[in-house]
This record gives C-alpha cells, sequence and structure tokens, in this order.
C-alpha cells in the first residue's frame, strides 16, 4: 500500500466551524498527523449543529476525520504553554482568531518562528490581516455578499443564502494547497512561513473572471445580465 504523500508530518488545528477543520481533513486524507485543538466544556463551536447527535454528528465527524483530539483553554497560560511544546515539533499551524484575538494568546507568527523556525502557520481569517475589517469575525455568507457571489447564485428580486457553504469550503482548499506548496518550499529554504487566507479573498478568486470583467470593463455581472449561451 502506498503511504500518504504527508506521512510523517504533524499538523496542529485550532480552528474551527468549516474552513479550518476541512483544511486539515484534506491534510489527513493525505497521511498528515492533524491533532485537533478544542475548549472544554463544548469544543469545537460547530459541534452544536444538530444537537440531536450530542456533539458528535455526521457534519461535525466529516469535517474532522483523520484526526487526533485534545482539550486546552487557551485562556489559561499552562494551556498556551502545552500549545507551544506541541508547536516546537510540528510541521504545521492552523487556526482561525482574529488578529487580535492571536496577538493576545501569544500566538503571532514573529514569535512561534522563533520557537520553530520550521512551522508553516496558516491563519484562516473572515478579512485577512489588515484593513478596516481585520477585527470583524467572518462567515461564509458574508463573503458570499460583500465579494458579490452572492448575486450569482441567487434571484435579486427573491434573495436567499446558498444551501452549500462555497466560501468555508474554498477557503478550506486554498489553505490545504497553500500549505502544500510552504512544505514544499520549506525542502528549498528550511524555513516556514506564514500564510494568509480569508474568506473575503477567497471568495473573491472563486469568481475571478467576473471580478475582470468589473475592474476592467465597469460592468458587474449578475444572474439577470449573464451573458447568454455561458455556462
Amino acid at each position: 500500500m502506498i503511504s500518504g504523500a504527508l506521512e510523517g508530518y504533524t499538523c496542529i488545528d485550532v480552528s474551527g466551524h468549516v474552513a479550518g477543520p476541512y483544511a486539515s481533513s484534506l491534510l489527513g486524507d493525505l497521511g498528515c498527523d492533524v491533532i485537533k485543538v478544542e475548549l472544554p466544556n463544548g469544543g469545537d463551536t460547530h459541534r452544536g449543529r444538530n444537537p440531536k447527535y450530542e456533539g458528535y454528528g455526521p457534519s461535525f465527524r466529516a469535517l474532522n476525520r483523520n484526526k487526533r483530539s485534545v482539550t486546552l483553554n487557551l485562556r489559561e497560560k499552562r494551556a498556551r504553554e502545552i500549545l507551544l511544546k506541541l508547536l516546537e515539533t510540528a510541521d504545521i499551524f492552523l487556526e482561525n482568531f482574529r488578529p487580535p484575538t492571536r496577538k493576545h494568546l501569544g500566538l503571532d507568527y514573529d514569535e512561534l518562528a522563533k520557537l520553530n523556525r520550521k512551522l508553516i502557520h496558516c491563519s484562516i481569517s473572515g478579512y485577512g490581516q489588515s484593513g478596516p475589517y481585520r477585527d470583524k469575525p467572518g462567515f461564509d455568507t458574508i463573503g458570499q455578499a460583500l465579494s458579490g457571489m452572492m448575486s450569482l447564485v441567487t434571484d435579486l428580486d427573491d434573495p436567499k443564502v446558498a444551501g452549500v457553504s462555497f466560501v468555508d469550503h474554498a477557503a478550506g482548499i486554498f489553505a490545504a494547497h497553500g500549505i502544500m506548496a510552504a512544505l514544499l518550499a520549506r525542502v528549498k529554504t528550511g524555513a516556514g512561513q506564514f500564510i494568509d487566507v480569508s474568506l473575503l479573498q477567497v471568495a473573491i478568486a472563486f469568481i475571478e473572471s467576473h471580478v475582470a470583467d468589473y475592474l476592467n470593463g465597469g460592468e458587474a455581472v449578475s444572474r439577470e445580465n449573464f451573458p447568454k449561451g455561458r455556462i
């Protein structure tokens, strides 16, 4: 049996809900050893998606396959020390903190790189590490709306939220893609790097042909004026 391409690598995943867990599940599919870190007394917010399963429903299991887990209350100093000990020898650190929260916890990349220069730190946020929205929480539907994607997937006269979390899942794919590219770069440089993935940037990239039409021609494409004959 052929081993996974990422066998022998370790990812410490402190993300929650959909985008981050989906990214680390893709890494796990390729053989990466993923250790999921959750808060005690409830854990990942996605555990509560369907209460009848008491925190371990099919959706949560699908997004968190191939993983080991541990609970750490990162508000406590001892728990942060344990996390840092894990990161000393890890290859990948995946999180979806807002920038101020990450800084407050002492988990900024510059500090972690001193601990482990080979560490690849991937942050998934709503709007990136800079700009006026950097401190705001991000959600799939907001990414769809702000990027313009929502106008392409719903009737503007009767708008409805899409039944699939396009942006969350696309962000997970972009994050996994970036992490694997960084692992390849590390072979050449010996050093890790910081990867910035935001829901808004991913949504815009996902509809890049429409964005290009707008930025170069000034025409905003929607369902109503989508060119005939194009799929």
